[in-house]
């Protein structure tokens, strides 16, 4: 699927009071059109018995304002926060793509570790010369994990095309969309790039981390999209929490952190952490 335009990006920070799967909320905004992920997700199996992790995001927008919803849709899941970030792609400017790709069960070799599994995308409309891409998770469930543990990425990028490799055990992974970005590497007033962290043993939290901007074509401080590309984290009695946030954004860097606590006492669950990004200088 092709979608033009110079991208534009925000999050909506979502909290529930109440036994519910699904929350959303409103944030003024332009006529986006638009896709969406997540950088902070607070989700529990409401019957303890560690069964499924789901999570889906979505934005709508009338013109005036966006809607963002996540959505935990599993029957006995309760969905306690999250920030769903979002993306604007304009109708005016022919050098992006984006679209989603989705996996189901069925694809999967059950019983084995996904190591490399692609999804192969051809674009719309080839690049003169090899893009970058940026992808990250937007729809996912998990069934029966010990450890939620999932990596996605764009891999063999050439001019017509990607794939989108998936790392993680194909047992637990029922269901996964995977949402992707494509504009020119020579393309100023943006760049992208990953953030990563891992550790032998698990931790509450990364601690501050700086992330280098790959490009010097940013003249001022951009606005970062960020969307979780993947996550091992262990699964304690059917809780997922994950909080991804930034800071400090400047024309090089910006600082990042990760955390899995929620509230006193969160025992140490987060092995390792990636997230996608894209920083766009408003023109």
């Amino acid at each position: 699927m092709s979608f033009t335009g110079t991208p534009d990006e925000g999050s909506v920070a979502l909290v529930s009071t109440s036994n519910t799967p699904k929350i959303s909320g409103e944030e003024q905004i332009g006529q986006p059109q638009y896709f969406s992920g997540f950088s902070t997700a607070h989700v529990t199996d409401g019957r303890g018995d560690k069964k499924t992790f789901q999570l889906s995001t979505s934005v709508q927008s009338n013109g005036s304002k966006i809607t963002a919803t996540a959505d935990a849709q599993y029957s006995s899941s309760v969905l306690a926060g999250a920030v769903v970030n979002w993306l604007k792609v304009g109708a005016y400017d022919r050098d992006f793509q984006a679209g989603i790709s989705t996996v189901v069960s069925q694809q999967l070799n059950k019983g084995f570790v996904l190591k490399g599994f692609v999804n192969t995308v051809q674009f719309a409309k080839g690049f003169n010369s090899k893009p970058n891409v940026v992808a990250w998770i937007s729809g996912i469930k998990l069934v029966n994990p010990s450890t939620w543990s999932i990596k996605v990425s764009a891999t063999a990028i050439t001019t017509g095309g990607f794939d989108i490799s998936i790392d993680g055990p194909a047992q637990d992974i029922d269901a996964l969309d995977v949402t992707w970005i494509a504009y020119p590497a020579s393309r100023g007033h943006i760049t992208s790039g990953e953030l990563s962290f891992s550790s032998p043993v698990p931790v509450l939290e990364t601690g501050d981390q700086v992330e280098t901007f790959r490009s010097t074509r940013l003249e001022s401080p951009p606005r970062i999209l960020l969307g979780v590309s993947g996550f091992e984290i262990v699964n304690k009695n059917g809780k997922f929490d994950l909080e991804v946030t930034t800071s400090g954004v400047t024309p090089a860097q910006f600082n990042w952190k990760a955390s899995v606590k929620d509230g006193a006492g969160s025992p140490k669950t987060l092995v390792s952490l990636t997230a996608a990004y894209v920083a766009v200088v408003d023109l």
